[in-house]
């Protein structure tokens, strides 16, 4: 199965809208990370990779732990997204959630999309 089959069926199966579901307070669950090809050299030259939180600033959190370097590819130094990085969780970009403190309950896909310009 090739990433764009993965990342197309990601976007049809998933138990709806990650705001209805889970507290910020839940445990630590596992997901399923999808990281850029630049910063994929931070995480051994993994596309995909697996992390927990029971929010996304907790799983960037523990994608820092596990991959030293990598928030200051997502995050500026004041802890907030920057802005020419999106994060999804399922097919919702967190920006129109609760941002970094979106819930995750598990079995989420997450994506870590650096936006594209040029001319």
């Amino acid at each position: 199965m090739g990433e764009e089959t993965l990342v197309a069926s990601s976007f049809l199966f998933y138990n709806g809208p990650v705001r209805d579901r889970v507290s910020p307070e839940s445990p630590l669950v596992a997901v399923e990370v999808h990281l850029p090809p630049a910063v994929r050299r931070t995480a051994g030259h993994r596309a995909v990779v697996a992390a927990k939180g029971a929010t996304v600033r907790q799983l960037l959190d523990d994608l820092e732990r596990q991959y030293p370097g990598m928030r200051f590819h997502v995050c500026h130094e004041t802890g907030e997204l920057r802005p020419h990085v999106n994060i999804f969780v399922n097919s919702e970009n967190i920006r129109y959630l609760q941002q970094l403190d979106t819930p995750l309950s598990g079995g989420e896909v997450v994506y870590i999309l650096h936006a594209i310009s040029g001319g």
